[in-house]
């Protein structure tokens, strides 16, 4: 029940509904659910639409795709990380270095917005497709 101000340096959250708002005020989220093998990961999502960097553990569960597809469009987009040790190094890292955070934060978000466009397109792609047949088969357009 502490009040985050701009003395606080790291703030655990365990809650729902309310990440958008945090993660528009924080430059690194670290995604915790992904370093337990119960929890079968968390989306990110959230996180690399607010423009965090994005870390993760090794165990996303079924947002293994959408992990490969950030990759695919940026490899800095999310970073999986092993473990502890690991997480403390990269904290680290991004902690002391401002241009590797931000180039961290800008690939997490613009991968998922490009993901994102590309899904919606997907979506409009289908329903069209199926509005077009549905209309040629009741003989409304040619």
């Amino acid at each position: 029940m502490e009040l985050v101000s701009i003395n606080t340096r790291v703030y655990v959250v365990d809650t729902l509904g309310e990440l958008r708002m945090l993660y528009r005020v924080t430059p690194i989220a670290v995604v915790g659910g992904s370093f337990l093998p119960s929890l079968s990961g968390h989306n990110f999502s959230e996180a690399a639409a607010a423009g965090c960097a994005v870390l993760t553990g090794p165990h996303v569960g079924h947002f293994y795709h959408m992990l490969v597809e950030m990759w695919q469009i940026n490899p800095l987009a999310v970073k999986q990380l092993t473990g502890e040790a690991e997480l403390l190094e990269v904290l680290k890292e991004l902690l002391g270095d401002s241009k590797a955070l931000e180039a961290r934060q800008g690939a997490a978000k613009d991968a998922f917005s490009i993901m994102s466009h590309g899904v919606v397109n997907r979506v409009w792609n289908l329903v069209s497709r199926f509005a077009i047949d549905s209309q040629q088969k009741r003989g409304i357009v040619d």
